[in-house]
């Protein structure tokens, strides 16, 4: 299949790299709140702390790729699928603990 008469954006979101952004941070919100679920210590409040500092670890890995480094460069559509990732690992961890009293 050929992306060359796709938009660019459809071309930029097909990448490898955007689905590894995703289940990075898929895995990361999810092991750990899968952690605190476990111990019995999980709130609603602690899924959106633990997806918050995910996001801001997210983004102040891009701000150092543009600020710090001259071969890389900071990109939305990666911290789309970073939120995308620790939005979804979040949401399956309020599935569990919805249905599975810890």
């Amino acid at each position: 299949m050929s992306f060359s008469k796709a938009p660019k954006v459809i071309t930029e979101l097909s990448s490898y790299d955007k689905v590894a952004h995703f289940v990075f941070y898929f895995v990361f919100v999810f092991l750990w709140g899968s952690y605190f679920f476990y111990a019995k210590q999980i709130q609603s409040k602690t899924l959106f702390l633990i997806f918050f500092t995910a996001l801001i670890f997210g983004g102040m890995m891009e701000a150092s790729q543009e600020l710090f480094t001259t071969k890389r460069v900071a990109d939305r559509y990666d911290m789309l699928a970073n939120f995308a990732g620790a939005f979804s690992g979040m949401g399956v961890l309020y599935f569990f603990k919805t249905i599975k009293k810890p």
